[in-house]
């Protein structure tokens, strides 16, 4: 559980030998951190208050509903990007601010590294989106959708667009329709 800033650094930061979150100054990494543990402590204090309140009638929760949904869409227009709680596993590192979106379905695994304009979603329709393993880059301007599997140590290419399973560990995709190359 995140209770402190420690705490949160800690699990930006995930493993050992991960590759922190990259801002120019040292002043401005204090203040995304500051900003970022503040927002992650709103979060998980009204989803704390959420499962107390769960109690309550209908009539009392759709507001409280509507409160939080207005809070998170709040969140995400101020930090630039839109990722649910639990889909990201420890060490996730976003490189630049800029549109980021990823579906409440996906799960992405340890160590993954964001750049700017993804989005990470499901066919519309389907009950389970992209799983992506440890240790994966994500270009910037990447498309994953559908229910597929993403191995670990992979490396997304600028633009790509990636509908189907990739099981090759260490690739290299790029382009349109999974042009993958095998890393060396």
């Amino acid at each position: 559980m995140i209770d402190s800033k420690a705490a949160y650094r800690r699990y930006i930061r995930g493993y050992a030998g991960f590759r922190s979150l990259y801002i120019s100054s040292s002043a401005a990494n204090e203040q995304f951190d500051d900003l970022a543990y503040r927002s992650g402590s709103a979060i998980s204090a009204t989803t704390e208050k959420s499962r107390i309140l769960g109690e309550l009638p209908g009539v009392l929760m759709k507001p409280w509903r509507y409160l939080l949904r207005w809070r998170f869409q709040k969140l995400s227009t101020l930090l630039g990007f839109s990722i649910p709680l639990n889909v990201c596993g420890p060490g996730l590192a976003i490189l630049h601010y800029g549109s980021i979106v990823i579906s409440r379905h996906a799960r992405i695994d340890a160590r993954c590294t964001l750049n700017s304009c993804v989005n990470i979603g499901v066919k519309p329709g389907a009950a389970e989106g992209p799983s992506i393993g440890n240790d994966v880059y994500v270009g910037p301007g990447v498309k994953v959708w559908n229910s597929i599997h993403i191995t670990d140590g992979c490396v997304f290419g600028a633009k790509a667009c990636v509908s189907k399973d990739l099981l090759v560990s260490g690739s290299v995709i790029v382009g349109v329709n999974r042009t993958i190359r095998k890393r060396k």
